[in-house]
């Protein structure tokens, strides 16, 4: 009998997400030490750092702190601070992912107040869970220095499921109850434009499909753009 997750429980949108997210790390944690999801997070860091070498990060929404811990790996990086509005989710991130370059935070993006702007304010698989997409986006602006980055990495709205079901006259479907608005790579560079950032790389990386080996999934997504299931966006933050 397959076990019930805190996923499958939670059928309906909620506009704050932190008593989820509480109990999603608590009961379901084994779900995020997957040797598949590792390999996703170190591609979607190692993608952003050829493009952007920053001194100080702010990862927004920093869930377990798989993100942080391998930001603070490289060596042009002196700090990593990580917010995150789930108690439990920093609790755990500490627990399993602590590193020496990484401070962690309980807390909202809409009230934390930087010390100082970062050179980059990042977020993995966040904006599709807000209410405002622009006053997210906002708000990482804020927490960013003028002549550095904002890098949002989000889910693909025209995946190739997707993209079957528009071919048969059938509105895309979201890849989880708890997103509220889900994105084409166009659509996530027009937020950041319109919010004062300048669209700097676009990143499409990931596929789906029977067919497409799991250790090539990665690479065939980003090579092959038709098949992705994941994007990133990076925008320079202006002088």
């Amino acid at each position: 009998m397959t076990p019930v997750t805190v996923q499958d429980r939670f059928k309906e949108y909620l506009p704050d997400q932190r008593d989820y997210f509480d109990l999603q790390v608590t009961e379901d944690w084994p779900a995020f030490l997957s040797r598949e999801w590792d390999q996703a997070r170190r591609f979607e860091v190692a993608r952003l750092m050829r493009c952007v070498q920053p001194a100080t990060i702010l990862d927004v929404g920093c869930g377990c702190g798989f993100h942080d811990a391998e930001m603070a790996r490289y060596p042009f990086v002196r700090r990593v601070d990580a917010i995150d509005y789930s108690p439990k989710s920093i609790e755990k991130a500490e627990a399993h992912y602590g590193h020496p370059k990484v401070r962690r935070t309980v807390a909202d993006l809409v009230e934390f107040e930087p010390e100082t702007p970062y050179d980059l304010v990042v977020s993995f698989q966040v904006i599709e869970h807000t209410e405002d997409a622009d006053d997210f986006v906002r708000q990482c602006l804020r927490c960013c220095r003028p002549g550095g980055h904002v890098a949002i990495f989000t889910v693909n709205r025209m995946r190739p499921y997707n993209r079957r079901r528009a071919r048969h006259g059938k509105e895309p479907e979201l890849e989880d109850p708890m997103h509220k608005r889900e994105f084409t790579i166009g659509e996530l560079e027009e937020i950041g434009e319109r919010n004062g950032l300048v669209p700097l790389r676009r990143i499409v990386y990931a596929a789906e499909g029977p067919r497409i080996p799991r250790f090539l999934a990665l690479w065939a997504g980003f090579l092959f753009s038709g098949l992705a299931t994941r994007l990133g966006a990076i925008y320079a933050k202006p002088e």
